[in-house]
């Protein structure tokens, strides 16, 4: 027996014991030697790939009631693990094709349990093409890629520019979601040469529309910027009676200085509106300024000045992807996309 036949003296503690009831048990191998139980019958209802592979004829398996073994060299176990988890997630909770409106709050806590029980997804890029690269090589995307992508979301620890990039290539998601947070991150500055390479490969019609985005915003930003700093606060520029007489906290920190105050507050303020563009709607501005100013007087001087500010100079279309457009939802039928290799 060749030693790719042979049985792995290593498996992994999740998968360690053959699969009770399979109807074609098997053994995976990872490209670090590891090994995983698995019912190759169940993954070839899912791959037409895995199908092919359990009608090959293997009588020495058939007449001992051996385990098939599959050697995987180009994935690693974390990668193999993910994958195997993925797909069981998907026999145990069938993706829905609708949601009824007005769903009952046994349906929320559901939704709820599903989340939580998302396989835990590896961290770093090389792992993540390792998990693209089989499930599309053996014919698995249909079933894992939805289950992919939500667990990098719950995650949180693949950046703005990763998650689009797996949006566009592979139609999970939202775009205009993700564009906005690149945005909030340094926009052209904040994508990855992953990213870029992987959206230049498989889906080249976005990255046009990341830069008209980032144009677009550079733009309207700095009219938000221009007209916050150069109107005066109420009609005037300076503290008020009142928060002089008292010497409020903010007349006390500045020493009465409303310039500086003002100033450093802008620069707070600025910063909030580039993570949160989608957050500057009146009552959010509000609730900005009650938080950052200490005077509460006035917080509420500032902040009608600010929504006007941003009003007048800031529409949605400056931080939407496809403005004009009803969504930003991917449209197109899913992809076979190539998968670009960090370096």
């Amino acid at each position: 027996m060749e030693d790719a036949d042979k049985p792995p003296q290593n498996f992994d503690p999740d998968f360690a014991s053959p699969v009770e009831g399979a109807e074609l048990p098997a053994i995976i191998i990872s490209s670090d030697k590891v090994g995983f139980h698995a019912d190759l019958k169940v993954l070839a209802s899912r791959s037409s790939f895995c199908q092919d592979l359990s009608e090959i004829p293997m009588p020495e398996v058939e007449e001992g009631q051996k385990p098939r073994v599959l050697p995987f060299p180009s994935a690693s176990s974390p990668a193999i693990k993910f994958v195997l988890q993925a797909v069981a997630y998907n026999l145990a909770h069938p993706p829905q094709t609708s949601s009824p409106a007005g769903e009952p709050a046994s349906e929320q806590l559901s939704k709820t349990a599903l989340y939580e029980a998302l396989p835990d997804m590896p961290q770093g890029i090389k792992l993540l093409q390792e998990i693209l690269h089989f499930t599309d090589a053996y014919e698995l995307n249909d079933f894992t890629i939805p289950v992919i992508y939500e667990a990098m979301k719950k995650a949180h620890h693949y950046s703005p520019a990763i998650m689009f990039t797996m949006t566009a290539i592979t139609d999970q998601g939202n775009l205009s979601h993700w564009a906005t947070r690149i945005l909030s991150e340094g926009g052209k500055g904040a994508i990855d040469p992953w990213s870029n390479a992987m959206l230049e490969t498989n889906a080249s019609e976005r990255l046009p529309e990341l830069y008209a985005l980032f144009d677009r915003w550079d733009t309207a930003f700095a009219n938000f910027k221009k007209a916050s700093s150069g109107a005066p606060i109420d009609g005037k520029n300076a503290f008020s009676k009142e928060c002089i007489t008292r010497q409020c906290a903010c007349v006390a920190e500045f020493d009465g200085n409303w310039a500086a105050f003002t100033s450093s507050f802008r620069d707070k303020m600025y910063k909030y509106a580039l993570a949160s563009p989608m957050l500057m709607k009146r009552a959010k501005v509000m609730e900005f300024c009650m938080k950052s100013v200490a005077c509460e007087s006035c917080a509420k001087r500032l902040a009608p000045s600010i929504s006007s500010a941003w009003n007048r100079s800031v529409t949605r279309q400056a931080w939407s992807l496809n403005p004009g457009k009803a969504n930003s939802q991917s449209s197109h039928v899913r992809r076979r996309y190539r998968i670009v290799y960090a370096v």
